[in-house]
């Protein structure tokens, strides 16, 4: 049996030396670097010491392993729950953190539920008598709902769940996604950010998510703005796509985050965010990377399959983007000088090109995890009205530039903003003045994203001169398991280390040597 084995594995006994005791049998492992791929070949350990790598015979060619062993060798290393697995003491404080806030905002919460429960009813059921038709024609006929097909699609089985269309189980299901984009973005952190420690990702998580987290209630629990909340997680999880290279889910989540609201658009520029070159260089030619056409092909027929149908039944669909609201004193397009009673006809399409371009020049520059920060302030710079719900996209933005994107991962950018657009107005100050705060945040913090000081992309880091370079740092191997208290404990001491509040004891002082007594 095994000489069977031995001749399956490719792997034999090295030939005995006269006059010695015979060996044991040896057995080649097989180890995996955590992530694996081109990158990071597998590399064969023999189990007997004595054997070199020299002296045993070359292994036969193994077959390529097959997808559902590949996916478990994946789980196996960690590749999907290495924060799971590394004793993630931050998550229990943001769960707790997100029951505290939607507890006390679902009280008199689900403001804006109807439109998506209406328009659900309209697009599957139909109109009632004597009301315009639904269905195809939703959009020409009632151009007061503002959201995306994809969100009446969502809307209608969780209207089924309870009383008040569904309303508690909506409100459960918006907060569970704001769990959802924290996760996605430090998931997007762990794949593109491996120069970093995993204390800075957690307290960066955990600072962002501390600031985040009211404002998500305040868009899904209070106000139950279904689709911005549907558009904000597929951007962030269009971040995570792109970080970890699968251009099919790039671009299908960016077209979802569009099918559910259209001024996601704005978050187009994420298709070319895969990280790498668009040329690379093979045998001494060029030719083009086709992950990017992979993703923009994904997108473009996803958003067109969702749109096309309401265009054809009724050309009038695009009625919908001239629906207008009030221009309020203290809106951003107020401190441009813009002085209509309501929204102008340029304004919801030039939100979308000022974000596409300034987001496209992000991405050019090697900055797309700007991208959805970019999109939003061009939002919130050019909307006549000062709902607070739009800063959520702000805050999820600027935690995707802080962990991703900032040279230094710290949540300062996400503080900042936060304080500069709802600490500043509560000083009393005129509601013009509070405009012209919101509008240079919003044009600051694009300067800071397409300007300031950034972090190298995964581009940079992991290829040099064309050739790839294995990664090293923390995520080199799967992580050791520890102690959920050790974990906060080694988290702790190195923030004080890097900010030098305890001293650093170099390793040679516990490597005295000790004289042994006569």
């Amino acid at each position: 049996m095994d000489q069977d084995h031995d001749a399956a594995s490719g792997t034999a006994d090295p030939p005995g030396v006269p006059g010695m005791m015979p060996r044991y049998r040896t057995r080649t492992h097989r180890m995996t670097p955590h992530g694996g791929g081109a990158g990071n070949p597998s590399v064969e350990f023999p189990s007997d010491p004595t054997v070199t790598p020299a002296s045993s015979p070359a292994p036969a060619p193994a077959s390529p392993p097959s997808r559902r062993r590949a996916l478990l060798a994946r789980l196996r290393d960690g590749e999907f729950g290495d924060p799971l697995r590394s004793d993630p003491w931050h998550w229990p404080l943001l769960t707790a953190w997100t029951a505290l806030w939607f507890s006390a905002k679902a009280v008199k919460g689900g403001q804006s539920w109807h439109f998506s429960a209406l328009g659900a009813q309209l697009l599957w059921e139909g109109a009632a008598k004597h009301q315009p038709a639904g269905g195809l024609e939703l959009f020409a006929n009632y151009p007061r709902l503002q959201s995306g097909p994809l969100t009446f699609t969502v809307a209608e089985p969780i209207t089924w769940l309870a009383p008040h269309n569904g309303l508690v189980a909506a409100e459960l299901v918006m907060t569970f996604l704001g769990l959802v984009v924290l996760f996605a973005v430090e998931r997007a952190a762990f794949a593109l950010r491996r120069d970093i420690p995993v204390s800075r990702v957690r307290w960066t998580i955990l600072g962002g998510g501390m600031v985040l987290i009211p404002l998500w209630a305040l868009t899904g629990v209070w106000y139950a703005h279904f689709d911005d909340v549907l558009a904000l997680t597929f951007a962030a999880l269009a971040v995570w796509a792109a970080a970890v290279r699968r251009p099919v889910l790039l671009g299908g989540c960016v077209a979802f985050a569009v099918d559910s609201k259209p001024w996601a658009a704005a978050f187009l520029p994420l298709i070319f965010a895969m990280p790498g070159s668009v040329w690379r260089r093979a045998g001494g030619s060029a030719h083009r990377d086709p992950s990017r056409r992979v993703a923009l092909g994904t997108c473009i027929a996803l958003i067109v399959a969702a749109w096309l149908p309401f265009l054809m039944a009724d050309p009038n669909s695009l009625n919908a983007a001239g629906f207008t609201i009030h221009n309020v004193p203290d809106s951003a397009l107020r401190a441009l000088g813009v002085t209509d009673p309501t929204t102008p006809a340029w304004d919801r399409p030039a939100q979308i090109a000022f974000g596409c371009l300034f987001g496209g020049l992000a991405v050019w520059r090697r900055r797309w995890p700007a991208a959805i920060l970019i999109g939003v302030c061009a939002r919130i710079a050019l909307e006549p009205n000062d709902y607070a719900y739009y800063f959520a996209g702000l805050i999820v933005g600027a935690l995707c530039w802080d962990l991703l994107g900032a040279k230094s991962p710290r949540p300062m950018t996400t503080l900042s903003l936060t304080a500069l657009v709802f600490a500043l107005p509560t000083l009393g100050i005129s509601p013009q003045f509070q405009g012209n705060i919101k509008l240079w945040t919003m044009i600051g913090a694009t300067l800071v994203a397409l300007a300031g000081p950034a972090a190298r992309t995964a581009a940079d880091t992991l290829t040099v001169g064309g050739t790839p370079k294995r990664r090293t740092g923390p995520f080199a191997g799967p992580p050791q398991p520890s102690s959920a208290l050790g974990s906060l404990r080694d988290d702790l001491g190195g923030e004080l280390r890097g900010h030098g509040f305890v001293p650093e004891v170099l390793p040679r002082e516990h490597a005295r040597s000790v004289r042994e007594r006569p």
